[in-house]
């Protein structure tokens, strides 16, 4: 078991050291494909761009469930010195897509381990792009990764910076927000700053469309259900005595709710009544993103009843504080029976304090084993 442990660790440490960018994942795929085939296991490269699945085959017949690991690096410039510090300059596993993998593959090691007693069969399915949509989820998808055999159900793992190492947490329902983006442009006259009359002030009508879309929140979705729109972007002007002929925002929308479908008519709503105010005209690009993310409740609570057969696991919990973030696991989620499972990567003492997505973020791989055994017992009951 020493010598599991190890690998996974050693695993874990090798992608850290050697990050790739969304699309860009040549050597990290062909590190996890030369893992997958040493174990045995059928491999499959290229999907999606370049995705990697492998196929365990059980000896006896029965269902098919898929366990799925994202490979991409974010572009940041490590701060953390440690051995396997990044060695790529400008990109580093800020997000832990480097413990993913390693566990993913340690469940692999475990299952390939108990192949004769394996009711059924295991894709192994190893992700481009999560970071960048529109994600290798759907491109992996539609080049039919859920087929051949057809999965019945799927698996997935993320390492939470504020749940501390040794627990697990797995929700049913809602588990990860669903995020798309829109661009709007305002075009007006434009004009001379002092004589706004004699313009249509794009400006103006700018800094109300900000206020006003925060304001129509909690008036147009319940307190349940509200999501969380945020502008990132705004663009517009040269000079502090003119006003510009076209400002462009840009921003983002976060939800947990089938709601969001009256989100793009409601900012499309605001610009109307804006501009009949105001003068000018206006033009909107809204754009769906990664959906929901929806944990199915009898798979999260064989998962949950799993865990909690495992001593190593410290705690399992059912709730976490509600974060809109996304993840494109959401379109497995849409297609079939799933489990997203976050694992406790914080530990206090050994320095592991750090949030996701920054530059000084590093986690607690020793957890990473029992994570893989998480993966493998799940695997076993649902196929049993």
């Amino acid at each position: 078991m020493v010598d599991f442990e190890r690998r996974v660790i050693e695993l874990r440490r090798h992608f850290h050291k050697y990050p790739e960018l969304s699309n860009r994942e040549k050597k990290t795929s062909g590190k996890v494909a030369s893992v997958l085939t040493s174990l045995g296991i059928t491999v499959r490269k290229g999907i999606g761009g370049y995705g990697v699945v492998g196929l365990l085959e059980g000896t006896k017949p029965g269902k098919t469930v898929a366990i799925r690991a994202d490979m991409d690096a974010l572009p940041i410039t490590e701060k953390n010195d440690v051995p396997y510090r990044s060695c790529h300059d400008g990109v580093m596993h800020a997000c832990g897509h480097d413990a993913h993998m390693a566990a993913v593959l340690g469940s692999a090691i475990l299952l390939k381990d108990r192949q004769s007693v394996l009711n059924g069969n295991v894709k192994f399915i190893f992700q481009p792009a999560e970071e960048k949509p529109p994600g290798g989820a759907i491109r992996m998808i539609d080049e039919g990764v859920l087929n051949d055999p057809s999965v019945d159900a799927v698996f997935g793992i993320h390492g939470a910076s504020d749940v501390n190492s040794g627990e697990i947490v797995i929700l049913s329902g809602p588990m990860m927000a669903g995020s798309d983006n829109f661009t709007v442009g305002i075009m007006g006259s434009g004009g001379h700053g002092a004589r706004p009359e004699q313009a249509d002030d794009t400006i103006l009508i700018a800094s109300h469309f900000v206020v006003t879309l925060q304001n129509i929140l909690n008036r147009k979705f319940s307190k349940e259900e509200q999501p969380v729109i945020s502008i990132g972007k705004i663009e517009g002007g040269n000079s502090h005595n003119i006003i510009p002929k076209m400002v462009t925002l840009k921003g983002t929308v976060r939800y947990f709710s089938t709601d969001n479908k009256k989100i793009p008519g409601e900012v499309r709503s605001i610009l109307n009544s804006l501009t009949s105010m105001f003068g000018g005209e206006f033009d909107l690009t809204y754009s769906k993103g990664y959906p929901v993310t929806f944990n199915n409740p009898e798979l999260s609570e064989l998962v949950r009843n799993t865990a909690a057969g495992i001593k190593e696991i410290v705690k399992v919990g059912e709730s976490i504080e509600r974060a809109y973030v996304s993840d494109d696991f959401g379109y497995y989620s849409q297609e079939l029976p799933s489990c997203y499972m976050l694992f406790g990567s914080r530990s206090k003492e050994k320095g592991f304090v750090y949030p996701h997505h920054t530059d000084r973020f590093d986690l607690d791989d020793g957890f990473l084993p029992v994570v893989s055994r998480l993966l493998m017992e799940s695997v076993l009951h649902y196929l049993q």
